[in-house]
């Protein structure tokens, strides 16, 4: 059995019935685990603070007087009362049939029975003690104890935060000490990994930091170990107004002189030409971790990530395709069947459930709308897992397993979706997705569903793919490998390009392959690292190869408008994104270029509003940081010069800022009379930016004298050079 489960099935071995499992670290989630496994969703924000508290104390039982003052501090006695009740009942009601074996009631107290909790591993002496030990504690570690709770009242706020610490620190003993086993046996990549997991959960705890940086060292080299010291040393006076401990003085300066500290021969942020050259990955992830992150442009209804536990065993589930859903018709997707086999992830979507019986049809309805929109996405080989269990052949073909269930209260539908690995039988990804009532919200929910499935399937596939595995991975690893890099950008020594050629060696028809390559050209260029001309004139002959093989890939025609765009020709830009919806609806990047075509052609306002749209129908894509750069830029040719500021700077929260995000800021900057900031975001860009390609930049910004940004680019470059 993984080491993963052992803590959590120790339960089962002593004796004690689990039907319930309670995810707490990272979001909240309650699952039924007995003979009809599945999510049970708690609608009421108090129900879940109560559970999660109740479920943290040992045991596991709360006096109703202690839940009623924490949950209601300022209420008088007998309207707390009546709240607690309220609150119990809605509780009841979630829990429908399962709520007699889970809760335990009395006139005094509320308690909770047959239920593990996954922040139980991480308290108590001797938590993590074992490799084996450590390595759960690692994977069961999805984040921050109820991040994505709203915490509100003294005692609560003061309760939650300390369980918060407790956890956080035993995650990072047990994160620390892999790192270390990581290190001494010569798993860069590992360590490297671990090591950046370890300083997100506390950018400020400085012996994690130390350990980190002898670990970016070692595999590293020394420049991008005193990078990740920099914004280290930048962080601390800038947020706490202190220097470092004393211990990590040394050791930056240790690392300076280059003695006392082993030191890696090579230096990956110069390895791969194509890529950003900008921050290490260590302080990207510190700044998503950045605790005075700007607002920037709102977003509503942005999905909450809470990785599921425990999915249900893949024999029952077949069993259960065949007993409970009825004949349907098999989506006939519109690829050719060599790129269906070869080039994309076989994703099985079984229909979405409601504990509701009055829910049945939005349920149906969800189904149809998630099926018809993930199977447009060229990635993706969609099974209809409502077919029969004659379709058990294609149920085995399938890698990953897409579910989900729906509620209806009242107006508003709350929608969890999740994604299971069938080879190992693990959750990989879960969210939870709201719409209050607005017309069309289920189509607009689907989408969004669809369009994560396509992310997350591609994350979860290229798991694991390292230098050792790459002659005898399948087409569709090599493929997710590449794409996960573009999305999330390059870990040390990957090369999205290296992917492609390796692909088209094996398959010189490959279409995802040559669009890929593409791709990589046309970004090197947009981020001013090419000579424009020469780098879109082979991007754009990947494209009309890919396209004579299979002229309905949306994603083909998506970056032949980026070309156009690069290139000045707004209109045919605008012409190709919008094809690229035609073909696929929820493929929302093209939305999000469209409109900056529309902000580049002069039609700012309309621009906006689709860019605005892309944020809100697709929270967390890995385009995010990308379509808040547009959203700046438009702001900016509105005249909402500080708006804009903050979009640009909640662009650059989100990763290293790259050469066009520092040109927008610079132009930002100059038009609100912040020379200083101008002159230090130019002073960035050039010393990021191709030469030439910045050349190229500012000569465009000389012809177009009607645009507030061009405007403000010509003045940060005069005032700078």
């Amino acid at each position: 059995m993984p080491t993963l489960r052992r803590a959590w099935l120790m339960s089962e071995s002593l004796g004690t019935t689990v039907q319930f499992e309670l995810q707490l670290m990272g979001g909240f989630c309650l699952r039924h685990c007995g003979q009809a496994p599945g999510l049970i969703v708690i609608s009421s924000k108090k129900a879940r603070v109560l559970l999660a508290y109740v479920a943290m104390q040992e045991p596991m039982r709360a006096s109703r007087e202690r839940l009623a003052t924490l949950l209601w501090p300022d209420r008088v006695d007998r309207q707390v009362r009546q709240n607690l009740r309220s609150c119990l009942a809605s509780l009841r009601a979630d829990l429908a049939s399962f709520a007699e074996d889970l809760l335990t009631i009395d006139a005094e107290t509320v308690g909770l029975k047959n239920l593990r909790v996954d922040a139980h591993y991480f308290r108590g002496p001797g938590a993590a003690t074992a490799a084996a030990d450590f390595e759960d504690a690692a994977a069961l570690y999805r984040g921050q104890f109820l991040s994505d709770a709203t915490l509100e009242g003294e005692e609560f706020c003061a309760w939650a935060l300390a369980e918060r610490a407790r956890l956080d620190a035993g995650a990072g003993s047990a994160l620390s000490s892999l790192v270390s086993r990581a290190d001494e046996s010569g798993d860069a990549g590992r360590a490297v990994e671990l090591a950046s997991r370890l300083v997100a959960i506390d950018p400020f705890r400085e012996d994690w930091l130390r350990l980190s940086l002898r670990v970016s060292a070692r595999h590293l080299g020394r420049d991008k170990a005193l990078l990740q010291a920099r914004s280290f040393v930048e962080l601390l006076r800038k947020e706490l107004d202190v220097e470092p401990e004393a211990e990590t003085i040394d050791l930056i300066e240790r690392l300076k002189a280059g003695s006392g500290v082993p030191i890696g021969q090579r230096n990956i942020a110069a390895a791969a030409a194509n890529d950003e050259p900008s921050l290490p990955r260590e302080a990207a992830e510190e700044s998503v971790m950045h605790p005075r992150r700007p607002p920037g442009v709102r977003r509503a209804g942005r999905s909450i990530l809470t990785p599921a536990i425990v999915a249900a065993a893949l024999a029952f589930f077949l069993a259960y395709l065949g007993v409970v859903y009825g004949p349907g018709i098999p989506h006939q997707l519109s690829r050719s069947a060599a790129i269906a086999d070869q080039s994309s992830i076989p994703l099985l979507l079984s229909p979405f459930q409601s504990p509701q019986s009055g829910s049945a049809d939005l349920a149906r309805d969800l189904t149809e709308e998630v099926l018809t929109s993930a199977s447009r996405f060229s990635g993706l080989t969609v099974i209809d897992g409502r077919a029969p269990a004659s379709g058990a052949p294609s149920v085995l073909r399938a890698r990953y397993w897409a579910q989900g269930s729906v509620v209806r209260r009242g107006s508003s539908i709350r929608v969890h979706a999740d994604l299971t690995d069938l080879a190992d039988r693990t959750v990989v990804w879960a969210a939870d997705y709201a719409s209050d009532g607005d017309s069309g919200g289920d189509v607009a929910i689907a989408r969004r569903i669809a369009r994560d499935f396509q992310v997350q399937a591609t994350y979860a596939a290229a798991q694991g793919l390292d230098d050792t595995k790459l002659k005898l991975a399948p087409l569709n690893q090599l493929i997710a490998k590449a794409l996960t890099i573009q999305y999330r950008g390059p870990a040390p020594g990957e090369d999205a390009a290296a992917l492609y050629e390796e692909i088209l060696r094996r398959d010189p028809r490959s279409a995802p392959a040559l669009i890929g390559l593409a791709a990589r050209l046309v970004e090197s260029s947009e981020n001013l690292l090419r000579e424009r001309k020469s780098t879109l004139m082979r991007a754009g002959q990947l494209i009309q190869q890919a396209l004579q093989i299979d002229p309905r890939i949306e994603r083909a025609h998506y970056w032949l408008g980026n070309i156009y765009l690069q290139r000045g020709q707004r209109d045919l830009a605008l012409r190709a994104f919008d094809r690229a919806l035609e073909i696929n609806p929820s493929f929302v990047p093209a939305e999000a270029h469209a409109g900056f075509a529309l902000v580049l052609l002069g039609r700012a306002d309309e621009g906006l509003r689709r860019i605005k749209h892309a944020l809100d129908e697709s929270a967390h894509d890995p385009n995010e940081r990308l379509w808040l750069r547009f959203a700046g830029i438009a702001q900016l040719e509105l005249g909402e010069d500080k708006q804009a500021i903050m979009s640009l700077l909640e662009a650059a929260s989100l990763g290293p800022p790259a050469p066009p995000l520092r040109a927008a800021l610079a132009s930002a900057y100059a038009l609100t009379g912040d020379r200083v900031q101008s002159r230090e975001q130019f002073r960035l860009l050039k010393m990021a930016a191709d030469s030439t390609a910045l050349d190229q930049l500012l000569n465009i910004a000389a012809i177009h004298q009607d645009s507030r940004y061009w405007q403000g680019l010509r003045l940060a470059a005069s005032d700078t050079l």
